[in-house]
């Protein structure tokens, strides 16, 4: 099935937390709320990636920025963790 612009039907946006020791996702939070241009400010350097759809690191800043749009906020843990934002399309088939 191609994926274009055209035959997307919702993006959900997500924030992963990992395990450093090896790199398996301890849980996904839902952060899809938040706009995109919001994200693009606060993750400032996503060229051509305009709907953000690569991984984009989350470190300390960052997660005081995304914390101000989450209810409640988040519990980062950087001594267990690593973080990054991921955003996934679900397409209709063409």
């Amino acid at each position: 099935m191609p994926y274009k612009r055209n035959n997307i039907v919702k993006i959900v946006t997500y924030i992963q937390e990992s395990e450093y020791s090896n790199d398996l996702i301890n849980r996904e939070i839902n952060c899809s709320h938040i706009p995109i241009t919001i994200l693009r400010t606060i993750f400032n350097n996503v060229g051509d990636d305009y709907e953000m759809f690569l991984p984009y690191e989350i470190n300390l800043e960052k997660s005081i920025t995304l914390n101000s749009f989450m209810n409640p906020p988040i519990m980062f843990d950087f001594s267990k963790y690593e973080y990054a934002l991921q955003r996934y399309g679900d397409y209709e088939a063409i």
